[in-house]
């Protein structure tokens, strides 16, 4: 009995310290996004309220913008007990230096640093050599820094994605359809049917509003494709399995795909987008990899978005 209660203590502890952790990268977090704007836009108050749709429960602006840069880069609950959680306030600052909501952004850098993060996690796993190198990282780490650590192993993975991908003989899915390249008026005609079809806040919202599709598409830079599954609009918001709920019957019926100017992935939303779980390393905005993506409509990627 007492060796139980050592553990269960133990374990509060840890607990303590997580939430603890958390607690103190949020404050940081915050400040960093309020000296930003305090220092870029001395003239608008973040404190004021966020006036959008997507913002129903009328969250401040600096709430608004902390929470959107949570559920992009931190959305996985596995990341929030990680050592990377401490370098919280380091990658609000690069997501803001590369333009996070403030209309123009480079999506690439953000992908980049959306990667960075996924790469240490998994480096942190690997052994605790590594997890110990993670943790020792500087708060004030840079973005070219960490780009330099992490970048080669993030441009292999890719590379040997894009080589199984080509190596593949797919077999077409005609389950499926592709649309595209679409502009804003027909993506948001499908937003429309996204997220619960009923609140704005969680449908997709570069189809439900312009300047947030200018954002994300590098002002009509990149190619927008929605693909929907046959029977797609007789489907009603039900979740199959809440665990996966992203990639569910409803999920997988409609998926908007981003290309950017590359040829390269930019985003992937599932038709859930905000209210469902995505698998490890997957997010609201990164719901499919280009892999995964070619498997599920049996066409190669690389050959069948532009």
């Amino acid at each position: 009995m007492k060796k139980i209660i050592k553990i269960t203590e133990s374990s509060l502890n840890r607990l303590f310290l997580v939430e603890n952790r958390e607690d103190q990268a949020r404050e940081k977090s915050l400040q960093v996004i309020r000296d930003y704007f305090s220092r870029t836009m001395p003239w608008w108050d973040v404190d004021d309220v966020f006036e959008h749709e997507d913002n129903p429960n009328r969250l401040s602006s600096l709430d608004y913008m902390f929470k959107c840069f949570e559920e992009i880069f931190f959305h996985d609950p596995k990341l929030r007990s990680s050592q990377i959680m401490r370098l919280e306030p380091a990658f609000v600052r690069m997501a803001f230096d590369a333009g996070f909501q403030q209309g123009r952004n480079d999506s690439k850098r953000l992908n980049r640093i959306r990667n960075i993060i996924w790469q240490m996690y998994h480096m942190s796993k690997k052994s605790q050599e590594e997890a110990r190198f993670i943790s020792n990282i500087p708060i004030d780490v840079t973005f070219e820094k960490l780009n330099d650590i992490y970048g080669k192993q993030i441009d292999n993975d890719n590379s040997a994605e894009t080589e199984r991908i080509n190596n593949t003989v797919y077999v077409a899915n005609n389950n499926y359809r592709i649309i595209g390249p679409i502009d804003f008026d027909t993506a948001r005609k499908y937003a429309e049917y996204s997220g619960d079809m009923e609140h704005a806040s969680t449908k997709i919202c570069y189809g439900m509003f312009h300047s947030t599709w200018e954002d994300y598409t590098d002002s009509d830079n990149y190619n927008v494709y929605v693909i929907l599954k046959n029977g797609w609009n007789n489907l009603k918001p039900i979740h199959d399995d809440e665990s996966k709920s992203g990639y569910d019957t409803y999920g997988l019926s409609m998926i908007f795909v981003i290309v950017d100017d590359d040829g390269g992935l930019a985003y992937c939303n599932t038709r859930w987008n905000h209210i469902a779980r995505y698998n490890v390393g997957r997010s609201v905005d990164n719901a499919l990899s280009r892999e995964e993506i070619s498997s599920l409509i049996g066409m190669n990627f690389m050959q069948t978005f532009h």
